[in-house]
């Protein structure tokens, strides 16, 4: 997968990559998820001391999946559009090519 991303993060050295295996919390609904891609600027931010449970991403990128796509376009885009520190959000379509930005 390729992603080009938009200026929001244009030199921008201060980034963090993690991939599926990190939970993200949101406060707000009391939910935890699992994006496909998510990308820290500075500090990244977690749940406790531990460091296994995300709160600040700027950047996710969701790769539907056949099995789940509306909880993938609904359910967890309620979810992320609620956290502050996201600036942007991609839904990349797995069958066929597209990217819902």
């Amino acid at each position: 997968m390729v992603l080009s991303f938009s200026n929001v993060f244009e030199n921008d050295k201060d980034l963090e990559i993690f991939f599926n295996d990190l939970p993200l919390f949101d406060p707000v609904s009391g939910s935890y998820c699992y994006p496909d891609l998510l990308i820290v600027q500075g500090k990244p931010h977690f749940v406790d001391e531990q460091c296994d449970t995300l709160l600040s991403p700027a950047f996710i990128a969701e790769i539907l999946s056949p099995f789940t796509p509306s909880r993938d376009l609904s359910e967890k885009f309620d979810i992320y559009k609620s956290i502050p520190s996201i600036k942007e959000y991609r839904i990349v379509a797995q069958l066929r090519p597209h990217i819902k930005l």
